[in-house]
């Protein structure tokens, strides 16, 4: 098998209209929001014998003149940053071998999948920010930062994968995986205060994040015990180990430094069919996860340009336990799934402002805050009308908690968000169309920096319409015309990922897309 892509997109235009504090008279252009970008991937396999089959996997991508996307800051408010984030190129490899055996029958093992791989990914990202000084300074005041970043990031890796069914009613999954990140780093930077005479501009080529490697290594196994016809139990362990470690980098005299984290995680699921039209389900399982080498060692202007980022070594690992308890329904031409969770998580990581300064910068570094507590419900349904027509629907709430610091927000997305689809589907399947809803909540619990929405994640509405139609057949294979019109609205917003730097998105937008095959 072999596939590729091509791609090559402008820069987008937002609406006119009101998001939070920001207000646009008119459509504004988000500059650096195109990409030229282009992967391919192909697969060669062979059967050795029935049930056991090898086979060698690659895949390449490239992207060039990328960039995060920024509205000119005059149109956001007084003294706003100029914020530009560049990727001018990225270049992304991977390669795989694997085997899977289906047939094996052998004491241990009925079926074993094995797999090995490595993969190379090289970015460079630069940044040009500039920080007015605000009322009372000459006009142009400020502070420039430039930065370059070239980043080389290799990686190994392993997974091997068994089952074995032990009598009629306990199927075993085992194994174990690794992999080792090792990451290069080669940074550049100048700063200057513009507007206060000749004042010399410093420059650094000091790495912001020294070289360093990463590594993980984990063995788990599970169980899964049918004990009786409505009734499924499946229980699982694992052992992981994390390591990170930095190495010699130019510059960086720091002693070099090491931590590892071991631990222990399991969860239980349970399965029961209340009818045969509805099952109860519920799961309670223990989280870990290991800082990486940006949140433990980074030090460097914030990618939102608010601030600086110091490092903290001393990072401890995340960890969590959740519950969940939900049913899924299913009857006839309908289906409802809901469910609410819990998740306690101690030593959570977030960025929290130290008190002090580097440069014009405050300072911001990653810290531990012992307990976080999110509690949510999830809800699905959908159901097949008459006519070819069919409705569905999701709602997501999210609440988010510092335990001990009630006053201290730590929500980072949407409060909750709603989905609602009608579709109509001809019966031969010649044509069908989709009218799409989404509303996303109003987040207080939330920090949003020196972003110029506010201090709130404003709520909004998104409508969208879509539709396909099989014209003719080629050698037997379907020619399909596709038309999707999103943002029907025209409204001026931008994703909770994307507020903080306020990038909004896309305003009404018109697709055509031809699928064929031949």
């Amino acid at each position: 098998m072999l596939g590729g892509s091509l791609r090559k997109a402008n820069d987008y235009t937002a609406p006119s209209g009101h998001f939070g504090n920001v207000s646009l008279a008119a459509d504004a252009l988000v500059h650096d929001a195109g990409v030229e970008d282009k992967g391919i991937h192909g697969y060669l396999g062979y059967r050795l014998a029935p049930g056991h089959d090898i086979y060698f996997r690659a895949e390449a991508y490239r992207a060039d003149s990328a960039g995060f996307g920024w509205v000119a800051p005059d149109l956001l408010g007084q003294f706003q940053p100029f914020i530009q984030i560049l990727y001018p190129r990225q270049d992304w490899q991977k390669y795989t071998v694997g085997y899977n055996g289906s047939q094996l029958r052998t004491p241990v093992t009925d079926r074993v999948s094995v797999i090995g791989y490595y993969q190379r990914n090289r970015r460079t990202l630069a940044q040009n920010i500039f920080i007015p000084f605000g009322p009372g300074t000459p006009p142009g005041a400020g502070v420039q930062v430039n930065t370059h970043n070239f980043t080389d990031l290799g990686t190994v890796g392993f997974r091997l994968e068994a089952t074995k069914l032990v009598g009629l009613h306990n199927t075993f999954t085992y194994g174990s995986d690794f992999f080792r990140d090792l990451s290069d780093n080669t940074d550049s930077s100048t700063t200057a205060i513009l507007g206060f005479g000749p004042i010399p501009p410093s420059t650094s080529d000091t790495a912001n994040v020294p070289n360093a490697s990463f590594r993980s290594f984990g063995v788990f196994v599970q169980d899964q015990i049918r004990p009786l016809n409505r009734l499924a139990i499946i229980l699982g362990g694992r052992y992981q180990s994390v390591q990170t470690r930095t190495r010699p980098t130019p510059n960086i005299g720091d002693p070099l430094t090491r931590s590892t984290n071991n631990t222990f995680v399991g969860a239980a699921n349970v399965i029961y069919g209340i009818t045969e039209n509805l099952n109860l389900v519920g799961s309670v399982g223990r989280g870990f996860r290991a800082p990486n080498l940006v949140e433990q060692y980074f030090r460097g202007p914030t990618p939102e340009g608010s601030g600086f980022q110091v490092p903290n070594s001393t990072l401890k690992p995340e960890t969590s336990v959740n519950v969940d308890l939900g049913f899924k329904f299913r009857w006839r031409r309908a289906s409802v799934e809901t469910f609410v969770f819990q998740n306690d998580l101690h030593n959570g990581i977030r960025i929290a402002p130290t008190g002090d300064s580097v440069g014009p910068f405050p300072a911001y570094q990653n810290v531990n805050v012992d307990r976080l507590r999110y509690r949510g419900v999830e809800a699905s349904a959908e159901v097949a009308l008459v006519a070819g027509f069919a409705a569905a629907g999701n709602y997501t709430y999210l609440k988010s908690k510092d335990v001990l610091d009630p006053n201290n927000p730590v929500g980072d997305t949407y409060s909750s968000k709603l989905n609602l689809a009608l579709r109509y589907r001809q019966a031969s399947g010649r044509f069908w169309a989709e009218y799409a809803f989404r509303h996303n909540g109003e987040q207080k619990d939330v920090q949003t920096g020196q972003s110029p929405i506010g201090p709130t994640l404003p709520s909004f509405d998104v409508h969208s319409i879509r539709g396909g139609v099989a014209l003719f057949k080629l050698r037997g294979y379907p020619q399909e015309l596709g038309v999707a019109v999103t943002n029907l609205g025209n409204k001026l917003y931008s994703e909770a990922s994307n507020t903080t730097f306020f990038r909004p998105e896309p305003g009404r937008t018109v697709s055509v897309t031809w699928s064929m095959g031949f």
